[in-house]
This record gives C-alpha cells, sequence and structure tokens, in this order.
C-alpha cells in the first residue's frame, strides 16, 4: 500500500511537470513568435516566464539556454535600436537639405523676380525718354 501510495505521487508529480513543460515550452514558442515580429521586450519577457517554468521542474541546463537567447535578443533589441537612431538622423539630415536647398531656390527667385523689377523699371524709364 505504501509502495501503491508513493507510485501514485509520483505519477501525480510526472503530470504536473508535463504540465509545466508543456507551458514552458508554450512559452518559448510564443517568445519565438514575438521575435519574429520584432517585438524583443515581449520576446524577453516570454523568455523569462518559460525560464521561471523550468528552474520549477529544475531543468537548469534549460535555464542557461534561454538566458543565453535573452542576452543575444538584447544585443539584436540594443543594435535595432542604434539602426533607428541612424534611420531617424539621416531623416533629419535628409529634410536640412530639403530645407536649405528650398530656401536656396526661394533665394534666387527673389533675386531674379528683384532683377525684373529693374530691367523693367529700367526698360519704362527709357520709354519715357523716348517719348519725350
Amino acid at each position: 500500500i505504501e509502495k501503491q501510495e508513493k507510485l501514485i505521487k509520483q505519477e501525480e508529480l510526472n503530470l504536473i511537470t508535463d504540465k509545466m513543460k508543456g507551458k514552458a515550452f508554450n512559452a518559448l514558442e510564443i517568445a519565438q513568435s514575438h521575435l519574429r515580429k520584432g517585438n524583443f521586450d515581449d520576446a524577453i519577457k516570454s523568455y523569462h516566464d518559460a525560464a521561471k517554468i523550468f528552474e520549477e521542474i529544475n531543468w537548469k541546463d534549460e535555464i542557461k539556454l534561454i538566458q543565453n537567447s535573452i542576452n543575444v535578443i538584447e544585443e539584436r533589441k540594443r543594435e535595432a535600436e542604434l539602426q533607428k537612431q541612424r534611420e531617424f538622423a539621416e531623416v533629419i539630415d535628409q529634410e536640412k537639405l530639403e530645407k536649405a536647398f528650398q530656401e536656396q531656390i526661394a533665394k534666387e527667385t527673389k533675386i531674379q523676380q528683384e532683377e525684373l523689377k529693374h530691367k523693367e523699371i529700367v526698360l519704362r524709364n527709357r520709354e519715357k525718354e523716348i517719348t519725350y
């Protein structure tokens, strides 16, 4: 009877462990899904969730692998953020160039208009001189 009780408890423990493993692997799948979408923070959270479960069932090797994955993701996240910053800086530089170009065009147009007005005034003055 005592052996049977131990066996039943062991089976219950195995069922609980299997259920927790399933949750952990599900969390890993969710992490991968987030990672494919570029949702680094959500991926890291899901990896942490999986690591907690593996810790509860004493799967130490999995925890090390997960921590390595988290480190890689954090590095990818930093690289992605730096890339965004570089792209943003490029956009700003491009906008500055565009603005300078527009200002130069406006300045040249104004100069041309002033020259045209001056020529018109000179032409009118000549016409007045001719008519007198």
